[in-house]
């Protein structure tokens, strides 16, 4: 099921964990056992992509059987990223079906420090 309106703030340069609670469309939890799960944040002024996270590379199944997945964003993700508001989503496959699971927008606030 895609979790509409999935909206956060953040500070360029800070680390942030995006934990994502992942169910089916009639709200069972869905097992993240095995599971590839991609996470992009898109520029929609720009059309390009900012930052691309994957399965070992960024997002953990930090409870596969509980349906959660972790994303990971470090300081170095974000520090030269301009201020604005960036789309993201979330995709997860698992035994071969593909389902977004989380749209939304991040607003990246400037450092000042």
């Amino acid at each position: 099921m895609t979790k509409k309106a999935q909206n956060l703030e953040m500070v360029a340069g800070d680390h942030a964990d995006i934990v994502i609670a992942v169910t089916a469309s009639n709200g069972v939890i869905k097992n993240l056992t095995g599971a590839t799960i991609k996470w992009t944040l898109y520029d929609d002024a720009n059309g390009a992509f900012v930052l691309n996270k994957t399965t070992g590379g960024g997002v953990t199944v930090t409870d596969g059987p509980g349906g959660v997945c972790t994303v990971a964003l470090a300081p170095a993700d974000t520090v030269t990223v301009a201020p604005g508001i960036y789309y993201h989503e979330c995709e997860v496959t698992v035994s071969g079906i593909v389902s977004t699971v989380l749209i939304g927008h991040v607003t990246i606030l400037a450092t000042k420090v």
